[in-house]
This record gives C-alpha cells, structure tokens and sequence, in this order.
C-alpha cells in the first residue's frame, strides 16, 4: 500500500522561477501552492522592509510556521528562499517526514 503523497519544498534566490514552477506543478497536481514569504511574522516583515538583515531569534517563529504549514497541507508545494548556508538544515528538522526537496543546484545552461 503505497504512502501518503509528499509535499515538495521549492528552494532558491529570488526570481530563480520558484513560483512559475511551484504554480504549475501544483495545479497539474491538484495540490495546494503555498509561498513561505507569507508566513514571515509582521515584525519580520516590517525589519526586511526597513533594510534590516533578520538573525535566527528573527527566522525562528517563520521556520516553525513553516514547517507547520508545510504538515497541515499536505500534500502541498512551497517555495521557500531560506538560503542562508544553516537555513535549509534548520528548515529541513522543522519540516514534515512526507517533504521532498530537489537538489538545490542545476547543471550550468540548464
């Protein structure tokens, strides 16, 4: 008896195609297309609209509400641009065992 359907965690830089991609393999799916900008806590939002970089204390409440979402959705698709070097592994623990993320690097011309 096959599992329950994972979700797929979209990783990248901004305008890398995430939500293009996410968008459209969601719908072709039938699923849920989430963006995990949106679970930014206004306090967060409002620290990144005034230039000010975020530290872990501020990613915190955003990496547990995204891995929250990311359960209650399922199956789901979520871009996400937690691209510090140590975001993706917090992100990883925070997340759902039914979660799937691509490789986060494409062959150069890809």
């Amino acid at each position: 008896m096959p599992g329950p359907r994972p979700s797929l965690e979209l990783m990248g830089v901004s305008a890398a195609g995430k939500t293009v991609v996410g968008r459209e393999v969601a719908a072709r799916a039938g699923i849920p297309f989430l963006d995990a900008e949106d679970l930014y806590p206004a306090a967060n939002v409002q620290k990144m609209a005034a230039g000010i970089p975020l530290d872990d204390a501020d990613r915190a409440p955003w990496i547990d509400a995204v891995g929250a979402q990311l359960a209650e959705s399922a199956p789901c698709i979520m871009a996400c641009s937690a691209l510090t070097p140590r975001l993706p592994r917090v992100v990883a623990r925070a997340r759902p065992r039914h979660c799937l993320r691509p490789a986060r690097r494409a062959p150069r011309g890809a």
